[in-house]
């Protein structure tokens, strides 16, 4: 069973029982239930309104290492929060 996940320009796909893939467009990034756990409390933490903030008072982006520092994604508000919604629908509990 595959489930998918869509935002704007990010998704989610869920395969199998500890398999994620994050597709930012240009680039895929699997993730093991821990690492999106991890990657969710990231996300979470830069979108709290002092630490955006803080963002617009000095650089205006973010670095942040994805799956045990494999990869490094360079994020601005914007895609900070289509993140940040696109995790929150995702842990979302459902009524069905």
């Amino acid at each position: 069973m595959d489930v998918s996940v869509q935002s704007y320009q990010y998704y989610f796909t869920y395969s199998n029982r500890n398999s994620y893939r994050l597709h930012l467009g240009h680039k895929s990034i699997n993730l093991s239930f821990c690492q999106l756990l991890a990657f969710r409390e990231k996300i979470l933490n830069y979108t709290s309104f002092y630490s955006l903030e803080n963002i617009l008072n000095e650089d205006n982006f973010v670095l942040i290492f994805v799956a045990d520092n494999n990869h490094l994604l360079f994020l601005d508000i914007p895609r900070l929060l289509e993140l940040r919604n696109l995790l929150q629908s995702i842990f979302a509990t459902s009524n069905v």
